[in-house]
């Protein structure tokens, strides 16, 4: 949507133009009724923001030329022209709406979004069209229920094409709002990047994507893939062992166990003992031979019956083919000197192939139940590991859209002292943080608007009534002392305010030098009493050479601050006691007075901004800033106060301040 702004006020020229676009507007700018002429005549807006004091012609003038013109664009004054008979002119003149200032741009967005809206026909800000889904009051738009961002240029020529829908546009005129919409950048604000074509293939774009998935399922994903490829490696171990079992284990039993047994041929007393042979063991089956070939003892496996006899020898490993089986035939020759054995060993080839034949089945069935079992349990721990995530999420986004400031995380203690449970107590204690900083500074809104509000009725109700009431020059007078007093109220009180907002938010420049601090207490002592009010007598009793690290304007306030509220509160005729000393953490500095004092239930609040502990004393009540201000530059200072207080008998402060604040040395 295109908006011109015409405004002869520089600084609040930019000032709207700069909001409006930050709103999604496309936005041209001008200074005085002339140059808007220029401006209307060359390109068609959906709005304009005109003010009515200006140069060469005013905004009256431009509007009556306007309508004079033909020109239905939406018209809405902005101007500081409050009057009744301004306002009926304008209207009359053929605007929208007028809007006094000062304003709220808030006010100012709303009301350009009525008169565009009825201007366009519609009594809605949001279109659908299919997926699409277009919201001109907050400028977003969503297509399949995503999210799509727009330039302002972009947004505008979107809002003109949906707003038209159904009418059929001339080239002429759909090139002419193209070209006002996508022109390069020039003095009226114009960028290209809202170019129908770029346009189309950014929804067209949105519309096809996919919402990316989400970190639980891209967790689960990845470790789904990581025990995936772990279990394909085991397999494939367990394929590449059986291989390698089945060929050369059998090899290595046969031998091991055939020189096993040689070893254990023994000839003595004429003859060979072979009781110690172990004939089947291990799966090996041993048979004994005399020189001559001849069975001795010893057995072969039922199915060993090969074709052809084996001659024994060669003491090398043979594979022996039996028809449905294989085996691994080894010949041992013993020789005693006095005659020689044979020893044959016969093992089955496929001796470990039995158990290899369980263990690769019940890999493949179990490898995937592993895989499903894997990626449900992925799942289940991303879930729980996430799930304080998204509490911290959805209270950060509770937080964030204003909707509940209490909002917390919580995680139990049960949760442990894990990295996301340090975590979300973390951020369970900034939101702490930030609920106290919101209410404090509701607070002090609200209090400084009705504090700046009252005087200023004050001085408008002065106004009023000296115009029409007075008579005398004692009448304006009068009148005169009001504003007057009460102009120098709102002035202290900005001041104030300034100043705790300085410190509030640690801008206060701190001006650390180590200085006189007793010097410092007796001047303004000494100033005070010369002013004294209501026939209260100051005393001073300040020990020589206290020297501490200081911003003495910052301290001088302390001071001055703390006997203004004791003369506010003395009693006629009463007395102020100032003390300064050293003490064993720096000085301590006491005002002590003889006035009405504090109640016990107040003294607490006396230290909350625009607290007034007696507010039925208008007349010598402060802003209730002093005391607040007092503790805010004490704590700057690294020191402490303390307040005792009895009803009618007077109260005492305690300034306590550290002789060194801990400043670098230059």
């Amino acid at each position: 949507m295109r908006i011109l702004v015409v405004e002869d006020e520089q600084d609040l020229n930019r000032i709207l133009a700069k909001t409006l676009t930050a709103e999604g507007y496309s936005v041209d700018a001008c200074f005085d009724g002339v140059e808007a002429l220029d401006y209307l005549e060359g390109a068609e807006y959906d709005a304009v923001v005109l003010d009515v004091m200006m140069p060469r012609m005013d905004g009256f003038s431009l509007l009556a030329q306007m309508r004079e013109s033909g020109s239905e664009t939406p018209v809405i004054f902005l101007t500081a022209k409050d009057s009744v008979p301004d306002r009926v002119r304008g209207l009359d003149a053929g605007a929208d709406d007028y809007l006094v200032k000062p304003f709220s741009f808030d006010e100012l967005l709303a009301r350009l979004r009525v008169i565009t809206r009825k201007h366009g026909g519609s009594a809605t800000n949001v279109f659908t069209v299919a997926d699409l889904t277009v919201d001109t009051a907050s400028h977003h738009v969503t297509r399949g229920g995503r999210t799509i961002s727009l330039s302002a240029k972009e947004f505008a020529l979107l809002e003109y094409m949906i707003r038209n829908r159904g009418v059929v546009l001339s080239r002429l005129e759909r090139r002419g709002r193209v070209r006002e919409l996508s022109a390069p950048e020039d003095r009226r604000g114009l960028s290209h990047q809202a170019h129908p074509y770029r346009l189309g293939r950014r929804l067209g774009a949105a519309g096809g994507s996919m919402k990316r998935p989400s970190l639980k399922l891209r967790i689960t994903a990845w470790f789904a893939l990581m025990m995936f490829v772990i279990e394909a490696l085991v397999l494939a171990f367990l394929l590449a062992v059986n291989g390698t079992v089945a060929t050369n284990d059998p090899e290595a039993r046969l031998v091991r166990m055939v020189e096993h047994n040689a070893d254990r041929v023994k000839y003595n007393h004429r003859q060979f003992r072979y009781g110690r042979i172990h004939y089947n063991r291990s799966g090996v089956y041993t048979v004994l031979y005399d020189a001559d070939g001849n069975v001795l003892q010893g057995t072969f496996p039922a199915e060993f019956t090969p074709s052809e006899p084996l001659p024994l020898g060669g003491e090398t490993v043979r594979l022996v083919d039996c028809g449905a089986n294989e085996y691994y035939v080894y010949d041992v020759h013993v020789d005693m000197m006095v005659g020689s054995v044979w020893l044959r060993g016969v093992i089955d080839a496929d001796a470990n192939g039995g158990v290899m034949r369980v263990i690769l089945p019940l890999a493949w069935s179990l490898l995937p139940v592993l895989l499903v079992l894997s990626v449900i349990g992925g799942y289940f721990i991303a879930s729980r590991a996430l799930r304080p995530v998204r509490q911290l999420t959805a209270a950060a986004n509770a937080i964030s859209d204003g909707q509940d400031l209490k909002a917390r995380i919580g995680l139990p203690h049960t949760s442990g002292s894990d990295e996301i449970y340090q975590l979300s107590a973390s951020f369970d204690n900034m939101f702490d943080r930030l609920e106290r900083s919101f209410e404090a500074e509701q607070r002090f809104t609200s209090d400084a608007s009705h504090e700046l509000r009252t005087p200023t009725t004050v001085i408008l109700a002065a106004c009023e009534d000296a115009r029409k009431n007075a008579q005398t020059p004692a009448d304006y007078q009068a009148a005169l002392d009001v504003i007057d007093r009460q102009a120098h109220k709102m002035s202290a009180l900005i001041r104030s305010m300034l100043e705790i907002t300085r410190l509030d938010q640690g801008t206060q420049k701190v001006n650390w030098e180590y200085a006189d601090l007793s010097d410092l207490v007796t001047v303004i002592c000494d100033e005070q009493a010369m002013v004294a009010r209501r026939g209260i007598r100051i005393s001073c009793a300040a020990e020589p050479g206290i020297f501490i690290d200081m911003d003495v304007f910052l301290i001088s306030r302390v001071v001055q601050n703390l006997l203004d509220n004791a003369f506010k509160f003395g009693v006629d005729g009463g007395w102020i006691h100032v003390t300064l000393r050293r003490a064993a953490a720096g000085a301590e500095l006491t005002v002590q007075d003889n006035g009405i004092g504090i109640s016990q239930e107040n003294l607490d609040k006396i230290w909350q901004r625009f607290y007034q502990a007696d507010p039925s004393r208008q007349e010598n009540a402060g802003l209730g800033l002093g005391l607040s201000m007092v503790q805010q530059i004490v704590t700057l200072h690294g020191g402490t106060v303390a307040v005792v207080s009895t009803p009618g008998r007077g109260t005492t402060f305690t300034v306590t301040l550290p002789e060194h604040h801990g400043k670098e040395e230059n």
